[in-house]
């Protein structure tokens, strides 16, 4: 087992499964909390008219959320179809992981592999001809708002 329940129960000098046993009422607490606030802000921004296609009005990571700045938007069928078709697909993946007994790196290898796949096929569709340069932009954005976001964490460990 690797991450941050196994930095914690080193820095701890704990058992792994402890830490993790002690974390389940934070980690439901914590989901519960931050789903109602993330639906109360939302309730919040649709009365003000701010909320828009699920994308705040303004700006996200530099970009403006309007569809004159170059947003792509999916067929209603396509939407619906992959809102069907992401979940099954991570499912699919915890399946394998009970099946074939894959924890730490390889679990994670196998839940990367699958987002990776859903972002190079929804690009695709979205983007056509367009779609592999997109997926890079994609990437790169996303690898910048994962170092911003755990960045701190880092030095904290």
């Amino acid at each position: 087992i690797q991450g941050a329940p196994k930095l914690t129960a080193d820095a701890a000098g704990l058992p792994v499964s402890e830490v993790m046993e002690a974390s389940i009422p934070l980690v439901i607490v914590m989901g519960l909390v931050t789903t109602v606030a993330a639906f109360w802000m939302m309730r919040r921004d649709m009365k003000k008219g701010t909320w828009r296609d699920g994308l705040v009005s303004g700006t996200i990571s530099g970009h403006t959320a309007n569809q004159s700045e170059g947003r792509i938007s999916l067929p209603h069928k396509q939407k619906q179809l992959l809102a069907v078709l992401i979940p099954v697909l991570f499912a699919i993946d915890v399946a394998a992981m009970f099946i074939l007994n894959l924890q730490g790196g390889d679990a994670t290898a196998l839940v990367g592999g699958t987002a990776v796949l859903i972002l190079i096929g929804v690009t695709m569709l979205a983007h056509r001809n367009r779609g592999l340069e997109e997926t890079t932009s994609y990437l790169i954005e996303g690898f910048q708002f994962g170092f911003k976001v755990f960045g701190p964490v880092i030095p904290i460990a």
